[in-house]
């Protein structure tokens, strides 16, 4: 599930994730992206710095009707997934999957290509 949940209501993906339960035999790997909650209603000062670019991605996609709703803390996207039956076994950001995925096959992302709002969560169907 990549690039869903901060458009729904987390009871929407929590509804989705429970009924995978239906399809998916216990030990399966779940690949899932959530926006942290920093994200939302942050302002960029010193001590918490918010790129220019989530900012304007994030009135982007709200002028064009489609605004991000939904947030997590890493700590709350953990106990979340665990709620609906699934264990993290990963929790990395962009600049994390750049290095470690992309850049080992020759698809490093720039600086200037990259927006650090979405986090990247492997977890176990449990």
């Amino acid at each position: 599930m990549e690039g869903v949940t901060q458009y729904i209501p987390k009871e929407a993906t929590a509804d989705t994730l429970k009924k995978m339960h239906n399809i998916v035999s216990v030990g399966s790997t779940l690949l899932i992206t959530y926006v942290d909650q920093d994200c939302f209603g942050a302002t960029s000062t010193p001590q918490s710095p918010l790129s220019i670019k989530t900012q304007n991605m994030m009135q982007l996609v709200s002028k064009v009707g489609e605004p991000w709703i939904t947030g997590f803390t890493p700590t709350e996207f953990a106990s979340f997934l665990n709620e609906c039956g699934y264990q993290v076994q990963s929790d990395t950001t962009l600049s994390d999957y750049n290095e470690e995925y992309l850049g080992v096959v020759g698809r490093k992302l720039s600086e200037e290509e990259m927006i650090c709002a979405e986090r990247f969560v492997v977890a176990k169907f449990i």
